[in-house]
């Protein structure tokens, strides 16, 4: 008979002591200045600031994900942020934000905004076109039009036109739309498709262009009226971008050379924003490999601020002669004219989004934290990397040499901390600033690593594509392993025994030279079919002969098993989580009947008991999208790592007495 489950809820009064001492910063996906006033948008919402940067406050109401924000030049109180398929207004600041969609067009899609810096109330607003899924949808209500195409506003907002005819077909679905703001009637778009459209007119007309357009940014220069620079397909997946000059005024465009800038054959890398020192004429380009300045008018770009960490915008702060950055890793300033010296500003509440955490074996006061940060839509490789040498209370940023996410971590005997990254795996070792490649593999994603708390530089790396490789020599040589596996667990007391989570329970009794697979699982009376796959396994050190596991069974995705013999025979649990197949179970190595499941739409789940009922424990967590879990090797604290929520840290004293760190 299968063993039911329970979730009992906590109430206020019974609210697990879950605390966070960070780590903060986080990617800004878009940015907008106007005076001292900086709007910064970021996966989780909103932030405003008042001092030029100085501090900032979340100002999100219920806005997430938010890809484009413009702030009135003239009147900073007023602002339009574009999420996924919504476009949002602001009159006082952020306090309230109204969803203007249904003024424009029913199902409009935003892609982009741009405020007429002449008259403010003017807005032009790019739409994408329905999906191809919602093709038929339109066909049998034909009195829907499809959204695709550009939208002008001259009334802040309050009625709208369609200013995109002559522009047909699939050529209206609008990725990206840019204003002249010296000549506001230039207007240029490309589509999703990849055709490109000028106006100078107003949208009283439009031709579609070959060469290359500014559609991403266009910035005036200060001092010579005919002087323009721009941005040409700037970001998603167009043509390579370019930076582009107009000597007339807008009307024609050539490719500057561009010198010293992410190269043309690297079509992946996106040019994000542009903008001008209005005293020296200097210009500044944020990209995805960090922001570069210019001084010739585009020619020759040199390198400035943190070298190859993405950037998606770039502003001039006129009042303090500062320029303005939105990165990967929250908001930059630097004195102009220069843009030599960066510092991060501190955005108040912004927690980052932690990946893969480990805690060092010899002392679980030092724990590690590995982020995954996101710029724009789809660009989820850069990331960082932190450490808390009080038990999370508090955490500092490491060096580093490379912007790239490191994805999975874990540390060893000796203290060293192995990585996976884009390069293959790096080793820093304890007490260093320096990482060291220490093995070059192919870009596979997901790998597992796996390091022996007893034996330094004993580590296991595994991955279901790549197979698995274990090192005994602090990652100087690695070893192909007979069996690839999703996961490897090392028992805390002998490391000799050694579980691998694949298709089937896989162990093995001399520390991963071969492999055998568990006995099945009792087959279940027909008609039930046998279990299939197993994704996560926990053992506890206080009783290494009990282990569990998350295995598919039934049709139903995570269904929670545990042996007592070292995983010969199982005993099957049901739990909460069991519909995710990205739960995690984990246990207390010194209570082997204290099980944790986590997963990103359950949160996190505790039994007492073995497995036999669960509760959640989610009360005073901000969030249950849970990334990653740990238990540190001496129980001392159980910590989930939030989808852009940071790290979060529950006591786990033994029961009867209080644990005080020292």
């Amino acid at each position: 008979m299968r063993a039911g489950w329970v979730v009992l809820v906590a109430s206020a009064a019974l609210a697990q002591p879950w605390s966070s001492g960070g780590p903060y910063g986080g990617a800004i996906t878009a940015a907008s200045a106007s005076s001292r006033v900086v709007y910064a948008a970021t996966s989780v919402g909103i932030y405003r600031s008042d001092d030029g940067g100085a501090t900032f406050r979340n100002v999100s109401q219920t806005i997430r994900d938010a890809t484009v924000i413009a702030a009135d030049p003239r009147t900073p109180a007023i602002a339009y942020a574009v999420t996924a398929s919504r476009l949002y207004k602001t009159v006082d600041g952020g306090v309230t934000w109204n969803d203007i969609n249904a003024a424009i067009a029913p199902g409009i899609l935003p892609t982009s905004v741009a405020i007429d810096p002449q008259n403010p109330d003017t807005v032009v607003v790019g739409s994408d076109c329905f999906p191809m899924g919602f093709v038929s949808a339109k066909q049998e209500r034909p009195q829907i039009e499809d959204p695709g195409g550009i939208y002008e506003s001259r009334d802040g907002g309050r009625t709208w036109r369609k200013m995109s005819n002559g522009i047909g077909n699939v050529a209206s679905c609008i990725a990206e739309l840019s204003l002249d703001p010296a000549s506001p009637s230039h207007l240029f778009a490309v589509s999703t498709y990849g055709y490109q459209w000028k106006t100078f007119d107003g949208g009283g007309s439009w031709q579609m262009e070959v060469s290359p357009l500014p559609v991403t940014k266009i910035v005036a220069h200060p001092q010579l009226a005919l002087i323009r620079y721009g941005i040409g397909s700037g970001r998603r997946g167009m043509p390579p971008p370019a930076i582009l000059v107009s000597r007339d005024g807008g009307f024609s465009w050539t490719r500057t050379a561009g010198l010293g800038l992410p190269t043309i054959e690297r079509a992946g890398i996106p040019y994000y924003d542009l903008t001008i020192d209005p005293s020296t004429a200097r210009l500044f380009l944020a990209t995805g490999e960090g922001v570069f300045r210019s001084g010739d008018g585009g020619e020759n770009w040199i390198a400035v601020g943190a070298p190859g960490f993405p950037a998606s915008a770039v502003m001039f702060d006129v009042p303090d002669s500062r320029l303005i950055l939105a990165t990967a890793r929250g908001i930059d300033f630097a004195p102009a004219p220069g843009g030599l010296t960066w510092t991060t500003a501190e955005l108040t509440g912004l927690r980052a989004n932690v990946t893969s955490m480990a805690a060092d074996p010899r002392n679980p006061s030092i724990v590690y934290a590995s982020t995954s940060d996101w710029v724009r839509c789809c660009d989820d490789t850069h990331g960082r990397f932190f450490r808390s040498g009080d038990a999370g209370a508090s955490w500092q940023l490491l060096p580093e040499d490379d912007a790239h996410a490191r994805g999975a971590i874990a540390v060893d005997a000796a203290g060293d901390i192995y990585a996976a990254g884009p390069r293959g795996f790096s080793k820093l070792p304890a007490g260093s600033d320096r990482w060291i490649d220490v093995f070059a593999s192919a870009p596979f994603p997901s790998w597992s690593i796996t390091a022996d708390p007893h034996l330094p530089g004993v580590v296991f790396a595994s991955n279901p594509a790549a197979g698995t490789l274990r090192t005994r020599d602090d990652g100087k040589t690695w070893k192909p392993l007979q069996q690839p596996v999703t996961q490897v667990v090392i028992d805390p007391t002998n490391s000799n025994r050694v579980y691998g989570a694949s298709l089937e329970f896989m162990r093995s009794i001399d520390g991963g030279e071969t492999w055998v697979f568990s006995p099945p699982i009792p087959i279940p009376a027909p008609p039930d079919p046998p279990p299939l796959g197993t994704w996560s396994i926990a053992l506890a050190a206080s009783k290494p002969n009990v282990i569990y596991r998350l295995a598919r069974f039934q049709g139903i995705s995570s269904e929670l098993f545990r042996s007592e013999d070292f995983g010969v025979t199982w005993t099957r649990f049901s739990h909460p989580a069991e519909n995710d197949l990205r739960a995690q179970v984990l246990v207390n190595p010194r209570d082997e009947r204290d099980v944790f499941i986590v997963s990103p739409t359950r949160g996190a789940l505790r039994s007492t008991d073995g497995g036999a009922t669960w509760k959640s424990i989610n009360a005073g967590l901000p969030s249950t999208a849970i990334n990653t879990a740990i238990v540190d090797s001496a129980g001392l604290f159980f910590r989930v790592a939030l989808q852009n929520g940071g790290v979060w840290q529950m006591p786990l004293p033994p029961r009867g007495r209080a644990v005080r760190l020292h």
